[in-house]
């Protein structure tokens, strides 16, 4: 077998509030769309800021704490990377990425 990572370890603010649903054996899922900013400076001076929105998913009992979660709550969380691929309204194929959490903490504003 190759040694392998799947691991990423984001801490951001929420984007919007907590998006609630239940699995077929209802157990809650919880879906945290979660803001991260970089900032940057060119070799001119110039300050940018990129941003990126991640999609993370929570199970289980980390599922029912998160699901209080409103926008603007700091989060941290840590897991794999998990492509899915779908077909789009128009019949070709997109992708979307998500973090499939094994590790959660709110922080304190």
């Amino acid at each position: 077998m190759q040694d392998s990572l799947n691991h990423i370890h984001v801490i951001g603010e929420l984007n919007r509030d907590a998006e609630v649903r239940y699995a077929r054996d209802n157990q809650p899922v919880t879906t945290l769309t979660i803001i991260t900013t970089y900032e940057y400076t060119t070799t001119r001076g110039e300050v940018f800021e990129e941003v990126q929105w991640h999609r993370a998913v929570l199970f289980y009992e980390q599922a029912k704490v998160a699901s209080s979660l409103r926008r603007g709550a700091v989060v941290e969380v840590q897991g794999r990377l998990k492509t899915n691929k779908y077909q789009d309204r128009t019949g070709h194929d997109a992708y979307s990425t998500q973090i499939m959490v094994s590790d959660f903490k709110i922080h304190e504003r």
